[in-house]
């Protein structure tokens, strides 16, 4: 993605939570701050603020960041539509909806889960 004006490529997009915000951070390190016109992050979201990356070192595609409000980091690798192959020789996991109750309940100290499940 570029820049209109400056034809440099956009770097980095940040959605911030806290001061109702979007950031657009091109290559040679300028920003520029909007504010969102509406808020993505509903009251019962966890998520603090996303940052977006185009490209990653770290990925052969894009990559999302999503911060929660406690501080925790979650990397989503993003497809890229044009490669052959998605998965890159990586396993698929598929949960049936009771697995995923069991893995939710699983972080909560509260929750009584059978020691064989957790």
């Amino acid at each position: 993605m570029k820049d209109a004006e400056s034809g440099l490529p956009i770097v980095g997009v940040t959605m911030s939570r806290d001061d109702s915000s979007v950031t657009f951070l091109r290559a040679d390190g300028r920003q520029a701050r909007f504010p969102l016109q509406a808020s993505p992050f509903r009251e019962t979201s966890t998520v603090a603020s996303l940052h977006w990356a185009p490209t990653d070192a770290s990925f052969t595609g894009a990559a999302l960041l999503a911060i929660t409000v406690t501080g925790d980091a979650v990397v989503f690798e993003l497809p890229s539509g044009d490669d052959d192959e998605q998965l890159a020789g990586r396993p698929v996991v598929y949960l049936d909806q009771n697995q995923w109750s069991t893995l939710s309940k699983a972080g909560d100290t509260s929750s009584r889960i059978p020691v064989e499940d957790r």
